[in-house]
């Protein structure tokens, strides 16, 4: 067996350079075709946006009107108070009746509306 002279170390730059090439051009490559696929799937022509786009809209615009005229604290829905947060195992029961089961929060100050009806 021949053991390799280290005053003939194997010089593999030129294979590493072309490899790293290689790679480089094929990223740019996958990133314009996938570039160009999303800006395909963006299109109107397609039918999946044209079916869920629309509704998404739609519902978007309601969403906004009732927020809008809402007058009821979105956090305790009108409640005033909020159940608290269970930080442990042991507050897996919960009593409803007891008081210090409830926070009031901030958004509405315990009156149930929301701050610019208060």
């Amino acid at each position: 067996m021949e053991l390799i002279s280290l005053s003939n170390p194997l010089d593999l730059n030129l294979a590493i350079s072309e490899i790293e090439k290689s790679i480089k051009n094929l990223e740019s490559q996958y990133e314009k075709e996938f570039e160009t696929y999303i800006e395909a799937l963006k299109v109107k022509e397609n039918p999946i946006k044209n079916k869920y786009e629309p509704q998404i809209t739609e519902l978007k615009r309601i969403l906004l009107s009732l927020k809008s005229n809402n007058e009821v604290c979105e956090q305790c829905k009108g409640k005033g108070k909020i159940l608290r947060s269970r930080v442990c195992v042991e507050d897996d029961s919960v009593d409803l009746n007891d008081p210090n089961n409830w926070e009031t929060r901030d958004m509405c100050r315990g009156s149930g509306l929301e701050k610019d009806v208060v």
